[in-house]
């Protein structure tokens, strides 16, 4: 059900893909067949289709069935429904936040992206357009990342160039929303990126004063069989930390956080 590299942005894109899909394995499958496998009648499918009514989540649960969702999917496609037609506010903001987070996990990266901006200063910029009392020029964010102002105008123009900026208002505006390199994934690219954060990390360790960064470590013996899981969880908790920091207001600077978890072992082997 991908849309390009990212997931469906509402219910009715699912709906029109599934339409798609079974109209390519037949070129004869007509709008009015599918609205009879789905169990409506044409007009009431054109008009959800043109956003005039909405579904509700036993119709959406039923749809789900009838495309063969399952898992994430499915719950992907209800919380879609959710978002849009729940009469309760609070589920309705709930289902929005989850959507959020499924796009989330989703957006990643192309080959050419990652080369443009898989780079901490790349970021650290674009996350800096968060600050609301921040001005919008290559001075101002120089002072803010400690930064040459002709390396941050560098930055800029290669945001720019690879639409992921807009200079041209009288605030800067970010072009991309959140967004995440695939997982389990070699690239050199990524590995740099890498490097640079553990760089950045013991500047921190040598630079910064212990009240403004947070460092631990802790050894314990697990089988390989469990990385996944770890890995999994890993993931959870941040994605469940940075929901729940964004939704306080008051942004000052960006922070990086970076969570580690490898063999521990020496050079020989």
């Amino acid at each position: 059900m991908k849309t390009g590299s990212l997931k469906s942005q509402t219910y009715r894109d699912f709906i029109f893909e599934e339409f798609k899909k079974r109209k390519t394995k037949n070129s004869s499958y007509s709008m009015r067949a599918f609205a009879r496998d789905l169990d409506l009648n044409a007009s009431r499918l054109s008009e959800i289709m043109n956003g005039k009514v909405g579904l509700s989540d036993l119709k959406g649960a039923e749809m789900a069935g009838r495309f063969g969702l399952s898992g994430k999917d499915r719950e992907y496609f209800l919380d879609l429904i959710r978002a849009e037609h729940s009469r309760s506010s609070i589920a309705k903001k709930e289902a929005r936040e989850r959507v959020r987070m499924y796009l989330l996990d989703e957006r990643t990266l192309t080959d050419s992206e990652v080369h443009a901006v898989v780079d901490w200063r790349n970021l650290a910029l674009l996350e800096l357009l968060a600050v609301p009392e921040i001005e919008t020029s290559a001075s101002s964010f120089a002072k803010r990342l400690g930064l040459p102002v002709s390396e941050v105008e560098e930055v800029v123009a290669q945001l720019v160039a690879s639409k992921m900026l807009d200079t041209t208002g009288e605030r800067w505006q970010a072009l991309e929303g959140d967004f995440t390199t695939s997982a389990d994934v070699s690239s050199h690219a990524i590995q740099n990126f890498h490097h640079q954060m553990l760089k950045r990390a013991d500047r921190a360790i040598q630079n910064d004063a212990v009240e403004e960064r947070e460092f631990s470590s802790v050894i314990f013996a697990m089988s390989a069989e469990q990385m996944k899981y770890a890995k999994d969880r890993l993931r959870e908790f941040r994605r469940a930390l940075v929901r729940d920091l964004e939704a306080i207001p008051g942004k000052e600077k960006v922070f990086s956080l970076s969570m580690q978890l490898f063999e521990l072992k020496g050079d020989a082997e």
